[in-house]
């Protein structure tokens, strides 16, 4: 109770102790006493005191000494951070769940060096969503840090806002906090997880996406027979019948072509069904089987596109591909105006994702994938792509994968 008690206290004075110097709405410094001030300039009166009633000269050489540290301070600190400026880097991407990685580009335009600086974000309501500590910055010489967060406004898809960036130090003695106010306004879109697939899942649609042609090429279905010409892989020989012919025979391979995969969310309710927790909650684990699929397929170089109620995204395996699917899924929202979605006339093998019980009728020959099936778990591993847009091992936060409910069909 007593700490409880004192710490706000503490707070309170901290708050009271602040001043503010507005320079301009983009750019403004704050100062505040900190403990060990608050102690020194306790230590100041007190010793005074003392000084002025012994008049000893040890005493005065101790309250001279106080003062001394206090206007160097005061004198060496505004220098400090002085000239400083900031400009904030996103990453091209930000995957829900993974710890987001967000640079600072910081330098000086004076020819004073900085020291112990303390850099953070904010969201706009002034909450700190992460920081990181910069050893110095020298003149003309920009310095780059960065921080990694697993702030609560990075786990769920969507639109993020980050707004102004301090600066902080208490350099060189600690007495006083200085802190340089930044407004730098930004908006990151944040992406939906991905999560690994088990083998009973991928059993499921391993198959999608998959054609055989009676040409010649690179499949793993032999075309035929002919004889070996020199230079060629000693792999492909066909022993057998090499002894039968009496000289060497090399296979042929069918052609095989990685049809396209569209992914079709139906994000529109039927009408008489309402929102409601469980309905969102099965929404969201949707929108991460989508991506989950779009990045299965894609990195297995199957042309992918996407279809939801709202919008149409051509299937496609060129660079950028995955980051347009992503995109539309981070925005995507539950729409109440009824159940409303018409295939478009693509060569592709068709996957639905549904959460929801539908009467809608889907062509023959189509995937239908129920969520309720499935169930998020926890794995030791897997790989998927980080915000820097290479792909490294899932485990950043915790490694998941869908896997079969048992019991459970539909």
């Amino acid at each position: 109770m007593n700490i409880n008690v004192t710490t706000s206290l503490w707070d309170r004075v901290k708050h009271w102790s602040r001043i503010g110097f507005f320079q301009n709405p983009r750019e403004f410094r704050t100062y505040s006493v900190t403990l060990i001030g608050f102690v020194v300039l306790l230590l100041i009166f007190v010793i005074g005191f003392a000084a002025w009633e012994s008049g000893t000269n040890l005493v005065y050489f101790l309250f001279g000494f106080l003062i001394a540290i206090f206007v160097a301070h005061g004198v060496v600190s505004p220098q400090n951070i002085r000239g400083l400026h900031v400009e904030r880097i996103l990453p091209r991407r930000i995957i829900a769940g993974h710890p987001a990685r967000i640079h600072f580009r910081i330098w000086k335009s004076n020819w004073w060096r900085s020291f112990a600086l303390m850099v953070k974000d904010h969201t706009p309501q002034g909450k700190a969503v992460g920081g990181t500590f910069c050893e110095v910055v020298n003149p003309g010489a920009p310095r780059s840090v960065a921080y990694e967060t697993v702030h609560p406004i990075f786990q769920r898809r969507g639109l993020v806002a980050l707004d102004k960036i301090t600066i902080s130090s208490r350099f060189p003695f600690g007495t006083v906090e200085r802190t340089v106010h930044f407004h730098r306004p930004a908006e990151v879109l944040v992406y939906p997880p991905i999560y690994a697939f088990d083998d009973s899942l991928k059993d499921s649609f391993s198959t999608l996406g998959q054609e055989s042609r009676s040409q010649r090429g690179q499949g793993i279905d032999i075309y035929g027979l002919r004889e070996y010409v020199q230079g060629e892989p000693m792999r492909r020989i066909h022993w057998r019948s090499s002894a039968k012919a009496q000289r060497l025979m090399v296979m042929e391979f069918e052609r095989e072509e990685r049809r396209a995969v569209l992914l079709v969310l139906p994000n529109s309710l039927p009408q008489g069904v309402t929102r409601s927790e469980e309905l969102t909650n099965l929404f969201e684990i949707a929108v991460a089987f989508t991506a989950s699929l779009a990045y299965y397929f894609l990195e297995h170089r199957h042309p992918v596109g996407l279809l939801t109620s709202r919008g149409f995204i051509p299937c496609a395996e060129e660079e950028g591909q995955l980051d347009r699917i992503l995109q539309a899924l981070a925005l995507i929202e539950l729409d109440l105006s009824g159940y409303s979605i018409r295939l478009p006339a693509v060569e592709a093998d068709v996957v639905v994702i549904q959460f929801i019980d539908t009467l809608f009728a889907w062509p023959p020959g189509t995937t239908t994938l129920d969520v309720r099936d499935w169930e998020i778990r926890l794995v030791e591993e897997d790989r998927c792509p980080r915000a820097d847009g290479e792909t490294v091992a899932l485990p950043l936060i915790a490694s998941k994968q869908f896997c079969k409910v048992r019991g459970v069909g539909r």
